[in-house]
């Protein structure tokens, strides 16, 4: 199920489903750090949404750091439930 449609527009902006940033990994990585360690449940759906998906829209070296980036993001929230 793809939820990042429906995300805040920071969840947007780091899924690359902003067409004006989804090349732009500065910004995109701005976002993320804006999003903080309490994210509510639809903000983490999304962002494990992105994760799972594939991201063409930057080098490949670059998706693998924002990857990464978002995996620390959640790894790092206070309170996580996943189904």
């Amino acid at each position: 199920m793809r939820r990042e449609a429906d995300a805040p527009a920071a969840v947007r902006c780091v899924a690359g489903l902003d067409p004006e940033t989804a090349g732009r990994y500065a910004l995109r990585s701005r976002a993320l750090a804006s999003l903080g360690r309490d994210l509510a449940r639809d903000e983490t759906d999304a962002l494990l949404d992105y994760l799972l998906s594939p991201d063409g829209a930057m080098r490949p070296e670059r998706v693998a750091a924002l990857k990464n980036d978002v995996w620390n993001l959640l790894r790092n929230q206070t309170i996580v439930t996943l189904t």
